[in-house]
């Protein structure tokens, strides 16, 4: 799930990916 760097961190806050997600 990454429609955007900073989408990203709202979308998925709870997933624990945000950050990982942050990072990518």
């Amino acid at each position: 799930m990454k429609l955007s760097i900073l989408g990203a961190r709202v979308i998925d806050p709870a997933s624990g990916l945000d950050q990982t997600t942050d990072l990518h």
